[in-house]
């Protein structure tokens, strides 16, 4: 008994030996020209990276670091994407069925570069395309996977690629640009995002959190969370069941880009912000939602002619709503609202659209 447990304790250690010597005698960089080679009849950008290593101890995957998708060129250079690395882990049981079951997925520090242009078309509408890869034997060395070519067709026939049960981004970076509603308004910026998903699946109860600095706040001050529950696949994606809260705490309302206030009378220069909204429903029925907004110490500026601005005293306003929003009719239905104003009140109660 001691002779059989010895061994089954050496050859324990034997494979965790294994495990942690085989990212190093394999390297995949070699294969840097079959990955971007699948991958281009699907992309109409450039994709680069500058290093890719297997992963056996953490979880069998892969690590690609200095990921680049790159610009739209009619939304200028420079890139679309960029990610100091992507780690990817996968379910070994289904791998050896020929199906991609990821596990998890991990992006540090991603930076996007979303754009409207006047036209009204984003510099994402083109990231996609449709294609099929050269029949032509071309490109056909094989991954260090059994049976796997690097002919993306062989690919998708061989691998099943389905939800991932847990997506996580760590410290991403979004900016944000339009020119078709905000002509000449400087990109709004989303930093310090981080972002926790699970179950992403139609098959599933899929939840989402999200917290970020929202245009240029000091702190996180954007809070969002996000369930969705399962369908069938028959269902269009109208039909899904969702619930989602959104929480902005303290942000300056100076912070507003100016240009978004386009329009009206008078402009906030000073105070403090907080938002919470929630609703819950689908797009196939209705969606309940429930908004409370406050500003304390809100100060407008009023311009009166030529560059003289008169500035109000700081108040206090307060903004609260319950409704049903009708997908089918394009109508909000305001079931109570209350608008507090230095401690007045006034009561709302409507159809809007």
């Amino acid at each position: 008994m001691k002779k059989i447990l010895a061994g089954i304790s050496i050859l324990f250690v034997l494979l965790a030996l294994a495990a942690a010597v085989a990212p190093y005698l394999m390297d995949l960089d070699r294969y840097k020209g079959v990955v971007l080679g699948a991958l281009k009849p699907y992309l109409s950008r450039e994709v680069d990276f500058e290093h890719m290593e297997l992963t056996v101890l953490t979880g069998l995957g892969v690590k690609i670091e200095g990921l680049t998708v790159s610009e739209n060129p009619s939304f200028g250079d420079g890139d679309f994407l960029r990610l100091e690395n992507l780690e990817v882990r996968v379910r070994m049981i289904p791998l050896l069925r020929k199906q991609m079951k990821i596990r998890r997925a991990l992006l540090r520090r991603p930076a996007v570069r979303l754009a409207r242009n006047a036209g009204g078309e984003f510099n994402f509408s083109d990231l996609f395309k449709g294609g099929n890869p050269p029949d032509d034997g071309s490109n056909q060395e094989t991954l260090p996977v059994t049976g796997v070519s690097s002919h993306t067709g062989n690919v998708q026939g061989a691998l099943a690629v389905s939800g991932i049960n847990d997506l996580e981004v760590q410290e991403g970076r979004v900016t944000y640009q339009d020119e078709n509603l905000f002509p000449g308004a400087a990109p709004v910026l989303i930093d310090r995002l981080d972002l926790r998903a699970q179950d992403l699946s139609l098959q599933k109860t899929a939840t989402l959190e999200l917290a970020a600095g929202l245009a240029c706040a000091p702190e996180q001050n954007l809070h969002l969370s996000a369930r969705t529950e399962p369908v069938d696949g028959t269902v269009a994606w109208q039909g899904l069941r969702m619930s989602v809260k959104i929480k902005i705490d303290s942000l300056p309302v100076g912070l507003v880009p100016a240009v978004w206030l386009a329009g009206l009378p008078a402009k906030p220069a000073s105070g403090d912000l907080t938002l919470t909204l929630e609703a819950h429903g689908s797009f196939a029925e209705q969606i309940q939602s429930a908004v409370d907004l406050a500003c304390k110490g809100l100060v407008l500026e009023v311009p009166r002619g030529g560059e003289m601005i008169e500035r109000s005293g700081a108040f206090e306003l307060a903004v609260s709503q319950r409704g049903t929003y009708d997908p089918a009719q394009q109508q909000v239905t305001i079931e109570s609202g209350t608008v507090v104003l230095n401690g007045g009140t006034v009561l709302v109660k409507g159809f809007v659209g």
